[in-house]
């Protein structure tokens, strides 16, 4: 099946004092038609520049390197102007803070209107129609459970999944994980989860993990996996 959207080998570099500094690296994952696919983490772990980097909407102190491909097409290298082509009709993306996003001055349906005219040839009323016909179709998905729920192969993933509340109120042990996200300003090295990892070893503080496929399409990056 033909992938949707391709991310390979992505690293972002945000500048600071006059340094480039790493804070997204090497993130690659791919997404067929129809599938969805969920990044989570702690905040400031780069989920949000990772979406950023897919919009191409980085802020101008940033930089990224690696591959984007958007219905097989390269994104990074298009100009602007077919980025924004590209934008709101092939890829689109919801912010977290509503009220950054959206202009409160301007109803939400003209808003979405506007959008959709942007990439369709069409008159304001009919614009209007096809965004009353959106609002109306807004509806909550349900995602089936997957097999890196039942057999997580990343210490951070037992972490995050252990932190979901029980809805039979069967007993779970809780994995608390110790310390703080490391700076990118002063990453340690070796594996870049280590310093707060429940598993981790010497070797795990020397020696970066590989990427180890687990089946079924499934990668881990974690020596004991």
């Amino acid at each position: 099946m033909e992938n949707m959207l391709e991310v390979r080998d992505l690293c972002v570099y945000v500048q600071n004092n006059g340094h480039l500094n790493k804070a997204l690296e090497e993130v690659s994952f791919t997404m067929e038609k129809g599938e969805m696919a969920g990044l989570v983490g702690e905040s400031g772990c780069g989920k949000s520049l990772t979406s950023l980097s897919v919009m191409g909407l980085l802020p101008e102190h940033a930089v990224c390197s690696g591959q984007i491909k958007i219905g097989g097409k390269e994104f990074l290298s298009l100009p602007e102007d077919e980025k924004c082509a590209i934008r709101g009709k092939d890829v689109s993306m919801i912010f977290q803070e509503p009220m950054t996003a959206l202009n409160p001055l301007i109803p939400v349906g003209r808003q979405i209107a506007e959008a959709y005219a942007w990439h369709h040839s069409c008159t304001r009323s009919e614009a209007d129609d096809e965004a009353l016909s959106i609002m109306k179709k807004v509806g909550l998905s349900r995602v089936k459970t997957g097999e890196i729920y039942d057999h997580p192969g990343h210490p951070y993933t037992q972490a995050l999944l252990s932190a979901i509340p029980s809805v039979d109120d069967t007993p779970k042990e809780r994995i608390i994980l110790e310390g703080e996200v490391p700076s990118p300003l002063a990453p340690p090295g070796g594996c870049a989860f280590h310093t707060r990892c429940f598993a981790a070893s010497e070797r795990c503080k020397k020696e970066c993990p590989a990427v180890k496929e687990t089946g079924n399409g499934h990668f881990v990056c974690c020596h004991f996996a």
